[in-house]
């Protein structure tokens, strides 16, 4: 690896683990952890249903199949989570 990669692999484990640690300053019980102090708007949760949905199925499942196949999926997928979020 080169001095470059060295510099932004490391940079990125330290800036992860610095946001980390701001973050978890700010919460006093497990219960902030979990729930959010219960102050979370449902916007954020239902995006935060679907990215983590598309993501798993997309990286995880479908990287076998072939590119039309996968646009087509992941669009599917993406609306079907969305009615489902919005019903």
């Amino acid at each position: 690896m080169q001095t470059l990669d060295l510099i932004i692999i490391f940079g990125y484990l330290i800036g992860v683990t610095l946001f980390g640690v701001w973050f978890s300053s700010k919460q006093e019980t497990t219960e902030d952890y979990f729930v959010g102090d219960r102050n979370v708007p449902w916007w954020a949760i239902a995006a935060s249903i679907v990215a983590t949905e598309t993501s798993t199925i997309t990286f995880i499942s479908v990287p076998e199949s072939r590119l039309p196949e996968m646009v087509i999926f992941s669009f599917s997928n993406s609306y079907s989570a969305i009615c489902s979020v919005a019903s």
